[in-house]
């Protein structure tokens, strides 16, 4: 998929999680949410399937 624009979805409030995407030569995942810890693993693997 290829990033045209910057873009935000989301929310951090009851564990959610907000999603900013934005154009770059690299792929760079940062997880900010309440529920990093029980699910970051499962949100990078979400993201990186979407992504690449």
């Amino acid at each position: 998929m290829k990033i045209l624009k910057k873009a935000q979805a989301g929310t951090l409030e009851s564990g959610d999680v907000l999603v900013t995407v934005r154009p770059s030569d690299t792929l760079i995942i940062e997880i900010e949410s309440p529920v990093a810890r029980q699910f970051g693993d499962a949100m990078e693997r979400s993201i990186r399937e979407i992504l690449e």
